[in-house]
């Protein structure tokens, strides 16, 4: 069940989930699986339907881009000036380099547990991705070894996106590309 795999801090997925009509299921893999690659690899399916969690962060702060796991680098001189007005300079001090609390690599979910995206998390976009191919997959989270052979089972990247901005607002959730 959902709400034994994910923290406390996480129940509102399910809340959002069923307030707006999706279903999410889990699945569990036989082995761990640390990249959007070997992800898609265990599950025999594009690594477009695994989503790929990136969160960038700088002096405690956070931005998460979630997009599709056949998606190229991303540099936040690249994106972040055009999307928020900072110049090169300010966007290269962002990085890759640590995971909010609840992840670890290999397990960084579209659903950051509520209190990091509260205090620490000044934006969650979502690449405006439109597969045919569905379900997607996406991490749970977590920081065990076990949280790295679990995947949520999603709809749609649409779904990723309603039940963000219904639990946290559009101002911090936002469509991009």
């Amino acid at each position: 069940m959902i709400q034994n795999i994910l923290s406390a801090s996480q129940s509102y997925i399910q809340k959002r989930a069923e307030e707006l009509n999706y279903r999410i299921n889990l699945i569990e893999h036989e082995t761990q699986s640390a990249t959007c690659e070997e992800r898609a690899a265990l599950l025999g399916i594009s690594p477009e339907r695994v989503v790929r969690s990136l969160y960038f962060s700088c002096q405690e702060k956070y931005i998460g881009v979630i997009l599709p796991g056949s998606f190229g680098k991303i540099q936040p001189r690249d994106l972040f000036p055009t999307l928020f007005g900072m110049s090169k300079s300010q966007a290269n001090r962002y990085s890759l380099q640590k995971t909010p609390q609840g992840m670890k690599f290999g397990t960084c979910t579209p659903f950051p547990q509520e209190e990091i995206v509260a205090t620490k998390m000044d934006h969650l976009l979502i690449y405006n991705h439109r597969t045919k191919e569905t379900p997607i997959y996406a991490a749970a989270g977590g920081e065990s070894e076990s949280a790295e052979r679990i995947s949520l089972v999603l709809p749609s990247y649409k779904a990723i996106y309603e039940i963000l901005a219904a639990e946290f607002g559009c101002e911090k959730v936002k469509i991009i590309f």
